[in-house]
């Protein structure tokens, strides 16, 4: 789900479902962003740090935290090679534990 998706719905928003995160961000943006990346690890055995940002149209750094923090919290299985700059899903054959 992109940005252009949702501004019928972001209008329908009362003001203090439109507050900013720390970021910058929405609630809403968040969220967004969370379930796309539970949807990108569905669909894509691994995928770059850069393709996953595009994906999610943030940022690489931010998409690395995020996916490193699902990881952490055990919410997705998965690791990050920050040599490759990939993330590898449980879902992969070349998923190493």
């Amino acid at each position: 789900m992109g940005k252009s998706n949702i501004k019928e719905f972001v209008d329908s928003l009362k003001i203090h479902q439109k507050a900013l995160l720390a970021d910058g961000s929405t609630v809403l943006d968040e969220a967004l962003m969370l379930h796309n990346l539970y949807a990108a690890r569905k669909l894509y055995y691994n995928i770059s740090i850069n393709e996953l940002s595009s994906l999610l149209e943030i940022s690489p750094q931010k998409a690395e935290r995020a996916a490193a923090n699902l990881i952490e919290e055990k919410r997705i299985e998965g690791y990050i090679d920050q040599v490759e700059h990939t993330i590898f899903f449980a879902n992969s054959k070349y998923f190493i534990l």
